[in-house]
This record gives C-alpha cells, structure tokens and sequence, in this order.
C-alpha cells in the first residue's frame, strides 16, 4: 500500500501532514469550527480521492485570551466573564488567568452542593506569590475557623448551616499575607424534613432547591 496522505484545513495544505493519522496542535478557542479534510493519492491508479470535510468543534474549558470578553459566549461550556462567578460558570482556570495575585478558592463537587455530601474546599496559591507558604487560615462569615490552618478545608457530610462566605489568607515566609476573594458555598437541601413538608406549591426559595417537599412534587416528579 503506496497511498500518499495530504491534509488541509479550511481549504488550506498543512505542512508536514503525510500521514493517514494526524493529530492538531494544541487548540484555542479561536480553532472552533475549522474544517479539516484529507486527500489521499494511490499509486497503482495514479488519482486522488477526498473525503468530505470534517467540522471541528472546540469546547473551550479555559480562560486563556478570553479574560477580556465583556459578555457570555453561549458557544463555550464555561466562561469568563464578568458574572461567571455569580452564575458559577466561570471555567477552572478563571481566578488564576483573569484574576492573578490573589489567592482563589475552588470547590469540589463544584456549584450548589445537595446536603449530606462531601464537600471541599482548596485554597489556590498565585502563580507570582513571593515567598514559600507558611500557613493557610481560613475565614467562614468573616470569622476565623479554628483549627483550619491546611490548604484544603473539608466538609465529611455537608449540612444547610454550612451555607456561607469563605475566604483564605495564605501568610508566607516573608511574613506577607494575601487574602482571597469571597467564595459562596451555596447548599440545598437533598431531603424533606418536617420543616419542608408543606401542603402548598414551593415558595420563591425552595424552587431553586434540587427537590420539593410540597403535596403535588410526587406528580410533578
């Protein structure tokens, strides 16, 4: 088999593509929808066939040159807006690369949290902090947590009185200290409880709850 392999993309050579198999360089956001074809050459007949064009579709999960963007891009599976941390869609590496300097908090499981799970919360160093770590001390509605003083604070079995504003500092050996931003740990309830269990339609606030306690949730599913 003497076949000859030739690649383009959007109509274009791509230099150095001979072979059946070839793998992109590193995508951006800016490759989405860029269409590949490959055209292959046999020997034996002396032509060429190709193949349809192929849509490459690039699901963007970084902020990299997108920290800029004034609105939400509905094409990218996370974001990096202005209000990604309000609709907590902002991607993984947002703090570090639109927010640089300061320490950030991320979540795991991220987003509202149903109660008794586990929930974790790790404080993230900045790539520019001077010095080595020397303690991490953790702050729930502006007051200290004490006996917190790790990178990661945990919660074995999440409860609703969990719900709150967290911060970290991260002191260093030079005797600086950096504080982060705020961080809402959002919890809903998972279960009814004799609180919940109500003969009426879900209040304003419990429609925003994983699920209802009211005598019409079994029908609604």
């Amino acid at each position: 088999n003497n076949a000859r392999f030739t690649w383009f993309v959007n109509g274009k050579k791509i230099k150095g593509a001979n072979e059946a198999l070839y793998t992109t360089p590193e995508l951006e956001a800016s490759d989405n929808g860029n269409e590949y074809s490959c055209q292959v050459t046999a020997n034996r007949i002396d032509s060429d066939v190709s193949t349809d064009n192929i849509v490459l579709w690039v699901v963007a999960e970084t902020c990299r040159n997108r920290c800029d963007q004034e609105k939400k891009d509905r094409n990218e599976r996370c974001q990096c807006d202005l209000w990604c941390e309000e609709r907590e869609d902002c991607c993984p590496d947002y703090q570090a690369r639109c927010k640089p300097g300061k320490p950030f908090i991320t979540q795991s499981p991220a987003g509202a949290v149903t109660d008794n799970i586990r929930v974790t919360l790790t404080c993230n160093a900045p790539a520019d902090l001077q010095g080595e770590i020397w303690e991490y001390i953790w702050i729930k509605q502006f007051k200290l947590v004490k006996g917190a003083s790790a990178r990661t604070l945990s919660f074995k079995t999440i409860r609703r009185d969990d719900r709150a504003l967290f911060q970290c500092i991260i002191v260093t050996d030079q005797g600086r200290s950096e504080r982060s931003e705020e961080h809402v740990l959002r919890v809903r309830p998972g279960f009814c409880d004799k609180q919940r269990c109500t003969e009426s339609g879900p209040s304003a606030g419990e429609l925003y709850n994983e699920c209802q306690c009211d005598s019409r949730c079994f029908k609604r599913g």
